[in-house]
């Protein structure tokens, strides 16, 4: 069955998921209005209302949510890939890495 995920504007190089997504499952990226835009395959678990890459995101390229670039990556983003705090740094707050870790442990993200 596919999933859902929500791509708020179309400057947009991440989508919310709507529901919890393994990895390996097709993701329906709809818009703010239904509309189904594209398709993308989850690269790993991505859970309900985390964000996920719709397109590969170079390190130090931004993360636009809402047509607004909200954060950094840190590291490189393969299009399918979890974009959380392991992989991507807020525009308005920075984490300590032990709570990063936290953050990261909390959801039950293992690093592949």
């Amino acid at each position: 069955m596919e999933k859902k995920s929500i791509k708020m504007n179309g400057l947009d190089n991440v989508a919310t998921a709507l529901e919890a997504i393994n990895s390996g499952e097709v993701i329906n990226v709809l818009t703010d209005q239904n509309e189904k835009v594209e398709k993308v395959k989850s690269m790993e678990k991505i859970p309900f209302g985390y964000k996920l890459a719709l397109s590969d995101i170079k390190s130090d390229s931004y993360v636009t949510k809402y047509g607004v670039n909200v954060a950094k990556a840190t590291k490189d983003i393969k299009k399918g890939q979890l974009v959380h705090v392991h992989n991507a740094e807020s525009m308005r707050v920075i984490l300590p890495d032990s709570v990063r870790n936290e953050v990261m442990a909390e959801i039950g993200y293992q690093d592949n």
